[in-house]
């Protein structure tokens, strides 16, 4: 008689812990918070978009071309492909927020890298990708309009009208 309440008591509680995972699960998927730009820095550990000194009050972004090994002198973002995937990563510059020798003229100004020569053949999906998503970042993280996103020596494969079509509006 005992034995079998236990056994009663234990299916139970394996049955209350099923239905209780369960529900759980399909709950999970009805989440109304909006991620927030620390939320998507956790999805993206090697990219940190966030940085510690805020001395700079950024105004524009310009996104530029670059076929050089190393373009971490010359941006705070680059965006490089290894092993076939898209990899954003931050240079000494962004950390510090300092202004970029590729924006002499605008020391407010957000530089992005994209590695690649564009002159003959377009970035693939996930580089655009990468970068509007990076940019879309930028723009809602320092209040960024659309008309202060600029690209240049991107090469003429680079599809100007689908990345504008990208930006926040």
């Amino acid at each position: 008689m005992a034995g079998s309440r236990t056994i009663r008591v234990l299916a139970a509680l394996a049955m209350a812990m099923t239905l209780g995972t369960l529900a759980l699960k399909f709950f999970e998927n009805f989440s109304s918070v909006p991620l927030t730009h620390a939320d998507l820095m956790a999805l993206s550990p090697q990219t940190d978009f966030k940085t510690h000194v805020p001395a700079v009050e950024w105004t524009n972004i310009a996104v530029f071309g670059c076929t050089e090994p190393d373009a971490t002198g010359q941006a705070h973002f680059v965006i490089e492909t290894r092993g076939g995937r898209p990899v954003v990563r931050t240079t000494d510059l962004w950390r510090q927020q300092s202004a970029t020798p590729a924006t002499p003229r605008d020391p407010a100004c957000i530089a992005i890298s994209l590695k690649g020569d564009f002159s003959r053949q377009a970035p693939t999906a996930a580089q655009m990708d990468a970068l509007a998503n990076l940019t879309c970042m930028l723009q809602q993280i320092s209040h960024i309009p659309r008309q202060n996103v600029t690209t240049r020596d991107l090469g003429n494969a680079f599809p100007t009208e689908k990345f504008d079509k990208t930006l926040l509006r």
